[in-house]
């Protein structure tokens, strides 16, 4: 989405996240019982830190990527495009 909103293609972005979030939360619920069964015990405590830092890092990650082009846009430099679906620019 992020990419699509800099492109201008945000509801392409949007309808992307929600097909994946959609697809791997429905293949990891119904895979992961068949293929574990029993055997995980992921305790609370885990899945606790899994749930903030999971968020704190894409937030850390998407501010980065804005100062970079912040900064780079001050120096002067031409950073690359982004690529559509095919490759091109």
């Amino acid at each position: 989405m992020v990419g699509g909103a800099r492109t201008g293609h945000v509801a392409k972005g949007t309808v992307l996240i929600s097909c994946g979030v959609v697809l791997i939360s429905g293949i990891d619920n119904v895979l992961r019982p068949m293929l574990l069964g029993g055997r995980s015990q992921l305790g609370m405590l885990h899945l606790f830190i899994g749930l903030i830092l999971g968020p704190v890092v894409m937030a850390m990650a998407l501010s980065l990527d804005g100062a970079y082009s912040i900064e780079a846009a001050d120096l002067g430099v031409d950073l690359p495009a982004a690529s559509d679906s095919n490759g091109t620019r």
